[in-house]
């Protein structure tokens, strides 16, 4: 009696399934004869090269179909149109869904616009194929899918991360150009298979075979330059924004990795760099603007990319600090840390901030254009002509530890001799400058100039009767303008190194309550400064402050001009350059017409109203003299009913100043309107 035991042993769930899995694979050819040739890629493929031209899937597709590739856009169009009619069931696979698969296939039927799986699957189903896809020159097939066993099968090649190529397998009947020469003619044999084989309902495949290229990352949709930007560019003009998006919602591959050489390796880095560097959100995370995009900062904080439209708003909007007032506006950097403060970011945004603001109309109008000053030089004609004074606050730390709690210095400095006095003071009072003056006037003799800044502690009454007393011109400089006060600020900048390096001494030495002797340190730095040889005058300052030798004073007068000449003739030549013939100007200061209008000469500015001071546009008409420090100009246009538009006028170069085009052409444009 045969018996009944089970050839196979029972199997667990899961061992089953493997089991099963075994069985199902096709086995592989043996043969005792080992010289028996294996098939290659070269035995079973004859290859078509297609051309390169971003039609390539669409041309690959026509040519296995019918032999020829010539009428490619018509496949192209086909494809959309089918795709688009069942934009329900292939919408399902992008992130806006309906919108998202309309904007594709918005590029998709631009000539040129590389080919996706989608296109290449939608083919598959419009005229019933199947489709196996390999890797170059290897027998891997890098993905297939099957409708039906009765369809026929293409076969197609997928190179460089980029390009489609025909194979046609040897030994079979190929597709001939004279027996199919037509997609007409492939669909009305096609029509033969019954309507039953074909499954228009296999979208599940096709999510499949999605979800399968994702998880591989075989094959990345291609971009292309001709899909429209989001996002603005990132630093050195690169669209790593615009990849960053593409790759986090659609796992598109920028054509740069796919055609790299190392097309594994450089795709791990980058893709890894992305998911470190960016997020995608799925809802805007910023209130300020409607993206979804994310960078991470050094500081590990997220920062909104906006869209690229966005940016001119937002910009707007942190200018005027969310205000439709003209009265204020902000400057590039407050407007930018306005931006920052709202976790927004791109890298291109101080130049945009920056071209946005000389481009705003309220602000050109109002800005402070620097006007083209002709430098002066300065040359004492002796000892004592001219006096500069200023007062050096000491540190707190220092002003303490000195014996009489010193908090300030009096610094003065001759002018043509370099000769230099100093004073502690405890108070900065007009009675306590005055006296000080005083000293050096009855010691050294009266000078004829005495200039200082524009603080309280020399314009006062007491400083005022004294100079007036002794017969001194008081010269104030510029406000805010410390270079006016170069020769004794330079004066005091040593000053403070010395004092400094002294009192951290003195603090490493310092024993219980010790003060510090401030006078000393005080004197020794002096008598060091008025005893060594300067590097101007090339004479010791403590024997040139009371000479009257005349052969002398030339000699230093003429070193003087030696030393500031080369300077002032750099800033001249510059001059020139900016007030060549043709360039763009502005007159930043209240001009006045001669009765002749040849002329436009300053107004007096404490007459002036702050309204009156507008900007006028003018053209250079002849080149800037270095002796006259004067121009030609043609006025464009203003808003002062006694200056000639378009007259010619000589002007003085202190009272111009020059223009950016864009701020120019906005102020021409304002006084035409009026």
């Amino acid at each position: 009696m045969p018996s009944k035991k089970r050839k196979d042993p029972p199997l667990h769930d899961q061992n089953e399934v493997l089991y099963i899995k075994s069985i199902s694979k096709p086995k592989k050819f043996r043969s005792n004869n080992e010289n028996y040739p294996k098939p290659t890629y070269d035995s079973t493929f004859q290859k078509k090269v297609i051309k390169g031209d971003g039609n390539c899937l669409f041309r690959s597709i026509l040519y296995s179909l019918t032999g020829d590739d010539s009428d490619h856009f018509k496949v192209r169009t086909q494809i959309c149109d089918y795709i688009h009619k069942n934009i329900k069931k292939f919408s399902k696979h992008f992130q806006e869904e309906e919108k998202g698969l309309k904007k594709h296939l918005k590029s998709m039927r631009i000539e040129g616009i590389w080919g996706t799986d989608y296109e290449l699957y939608a083919a598959s189903e419009l005229w019933c194929f199947n489709f196996e896809v390999y890797k170059p020159n290897n027998l891997e097939i890098f993905y297939q899918h099957s409708h039906s066993k009765q369809f026929p099968y293409i076969y197609l090649e997928f190179a460089n991360g980029n390009h489609f190529n025909v194979l046609f397998k040897k030994g079979l009947i190929t597709i001939s150009k004279s027996q199919l020469s037509s997609l007409e003619d492939y669909s009305e044999s096609i029509k033969k298979i019954s309507a039953k084989e074909k499954d228009f309902d296999t979208i599940k495949n096709l999510k499949s075979v999605q979800k399968w290229f994702k998880e591989k990352n075989d094959y990345p949709i291609q971009e292309s330059n001709n899909i429209k930007a989001l996002y603005p560019f990132s630093k050195n003009n690169t669209d790593a924004y615009n990849e960053a998006f593409r790759y986090l919602s659609s796992k598109i591959i920028p054509f740069k990795i796919s055609s790299s050489e190392n097309y594994t390796k450089s795709l791990k880095n980058w893709s890894n760099y992305i998911t470190k560097s960016y997020k995608l959100y799925k809802i805007s995370p910023n209130l300020y603007s409607s993206s979804r995009l994310v960078l991470f900062s050094k500081k590990g904080e997220e920062m909104t990319i906006p869209f690229k439209k966005e940016i001119e708003n937002i910009i707007f909007l942190n200018h005027t600090c969310y205000s439709n007032s003209s009265a204020k506006h902000y400057g590039v950097n407050i407007t930018l840390q306005n931006i920052m403060k709202r976790q927004l970011y791109w890298a291109t945004m101080a130049s945009n901030v920056r071209e946005f603001i000389n481009n705003c109309p309220d602000c050109v109008e109002k800005n402070f254009e620097k006007p083209i000053k002709a430098p002066k030089m300065i040359i004492p004609t002796g000892p004592l002509e001219r006096i500069q004074a200023d007062l050096w606050e000491l540190p707190k730390e220092m002003s303490k530890a000195t014996i009489n709690e010193y908090k300030y210095i009096l610094t003065c400095e001759d002018h043509f001799s370099k000769y230099k006095w100093c004073f502690l003071l405890t108070n900065k009072l007009g009675t306590t400058i005055a006296q000080h003056l005083t000293i050096v006037f009855m010691t050294f003799g009266r000078p004829k100039i005495f200039q200082s800044d524009n603080g309280r502690e020399f314009k006062n009454e007491n400083v005022i009767n004294l100079l007036e007393t002794y017969g001194v011109q008081m010269i104030n400089s510029s406000p805010r303008h410390p270079q006016s006060q170069g020769m004794v600020e330079r004066h005091n900048y040593w000053l403070g190194v010395v004092l400094k390096s002294s009192f951290q001494k003195f603090k490493e030495l310092r024993q219980n309550n010790e003060k510090w002797d401030i006078n000393l340190n005080l004197m020794n730095f002096i008598t060091a400064e008025n005893n060594r040889v300067h590097t101007v005058t090339k004479e010791i300052p403590n024997t040139l402050i009371l000479t009257k030798n005349k052969k002398l004073i030339s000699q230093v007068q003429e070193r003087m001009r030696k030393r500031y000449m080369p300077g002032i003739t750099k800033h001249l030549k510059k001059a020139q350059q900016t007030l060549s013939e043709g360039s763009k100007v502005f007159i930043v200061k209240k001009v006045f017409p001669n009765k002749d209008h040849t002329n436009l000469d300053e107004g007096k500015a404490n007459k002036l109203k702050k309204s009156e001071r507008d900007k006028i546009p003018a053209i250079v008409v002849s080149n800037y003299g270095m002796k006259r420090g004067k121009v030609l100009i043609k006025i464009e246009a203003s808003s002062d009913s006694k200056i000639k538009l378009h007259h010619g006028y000589h002007i003085h170069s202190n009272l111009l100043a020059p223009a950016i085009d864009q701020s120019w052409r906005i102020m021409v444009q304002k006084y035409n309107r009026l």
